[in-house]
């Protein structure tokens, strides 16, 4: 079971390797610039919603601070949603439990494991303040 699982992930990276290239090269034109989807108050960046162009600068670093918020909010929101659903499951497993317990202990253990989650979303918060300090100049 586990040689298949292997060969599959295997398999699977392969061709990720080959077909992945081969779709970033299809696209037709570079795109001159980009949107800021979040403001990353940097100073001299594009406030959120507005077009930042490749002449400027910054415009990389305003791009990638914005791309990095903008998924670590998504990030953020997926976790939490996990994380109601787990405790909500486990609340579930320790109320019919009836005295049984493994039952109890497995209720017990996803409790736990959703305040692990909870902890990672919200250093998941942390993560554009933390590269924008290593990589920002001066902001």
């Amino acid at each position: 079971m586990l040689k298949k699982v292997f060969t599959a992930l295997l398999l699977g990276c392969l061709v990720m390797g080959i077909v992945l290239p081969q779709m970033v090269l299809a696209v037709e034109e570079v795109p001159d610039s980009c949107i800021i989807r979040r403001d990353p108050e940097i100073s001299g960046c594009p406030k959120s919603g507005e077009d930042c162009p490749y002449t400027n600068e910054l415009c990389g670093l305003c791009c990638l601070i914005s791309t990095i918020y903008y998924v670590t909010d998504w990030l953020f929101t997926i976790l939490i949603a996990l994380v109601v659903i787990f405790v909500l499951w486990g609340g579930f497993e320790l109320l019919t439990s009836a005295g049984a317990e493994d039952k109890y202990k497995a209720g017990r253990n996803r409790i736990i494991y959703a305040a692990i989650g909870l902890a990672i979303a919200l250093l998941s918060r942390a993560v554009p303040a933390i590269v924008k300090y290593m990589i920002a100049p001066g902001s």
